[in-house]
């Protein structure tokens, strides 16, 4: 087997948000993008009683890219110019084309106001390739059970499987630009290796993001 040396490793910046301060570890100052992925926040874990909103992102307009959310825990309610909306629970993921232009808000789910709890995920921007540009926008409301979960052979790691094809599997999501998207959850302090497909991309960009 033929491994693939690490170019860079790039570790987050702490930046503001309205009220939150969250992780950024795309773009920095080193790396302004890493085609075609233009940003990534992680945000949380965030702590919160009742009645609170760790989010609370009012409107706002996005063009001529795919903002996705992963979300690790928590609930957060999706609203838009098009009159669309949508839950997200823990687990959950939204694979948001916003094409020619979109206008929406992110706030706290009104069940997770009511009781409170953790709020966690990452939000990844993935451009849209020249042509796509002024698609009409669209939703994939992807729900924690639609994602084939693989056992990895002789570990406790488990590996979801987002977009693309891994191991015969393929992933819910539909993307622009060819992807494989794994969400990969290791044993505590195990050292795995996992193998990308030939062909994929001329290179390989892998994505962590922890609560350390």
């Amino acid at each position: 087997m033929k491994y693939s040396s690490v170019a860079h490793i790039l570790p987050s910046a702490q930046v503001q948000m309205g009220n939150i301060s969250i992780k950024q570890p795309l773009p920095t100052q080193r790396v302004a993008q890493i085609s075609p992925f233009l940003l990534l926040h992680h945000f949380g874990p965030f702590q919160t009683q009742p009645g609170e909103d760790p989010l609370d992102i009012g409107p706002h307009p996005h063009r001529g890219f795919e903002p996705v959310t992963f979300l690790y825990s928590g609930g957060i309610r999706h609203k838009d110019s098009r009159g669309n909306e949508g839950i997200l629970s823990g687990g959950d993921i939204q694979w948001m084309t916003a094409g020619r232009g979109i206008i929406h808000s992110e706030r706290a789910s009104r069940e997770f106001l009511e009781n409170g709890g953790v709020m966690e995920g990452i939000q990844l921007w993935i451009n849209l390739p020249k042509r796509f540009k002024m698609e009409e926008p669209r939703y994939q409301d992807i729900k924690a059970d639609q994602l084939p979960v693989l056992s990895e052979p002789h570990s406790l790691a488990q590996t979801k499987v987002v977009a693309g094809t891994y191991r015969g599997v393929r992933g819910p999501a539909r993307t622009f630009t060819p992807l494989l998207i794994l969400q990969i959850e290791p044993a505590q302090g195990e050292r795995r290796k996992w193998k990308s497909p030939r062909g994929l991309m001329p290179a390989c960009t892998w994505f962590a993001a922890t609560s350390n």
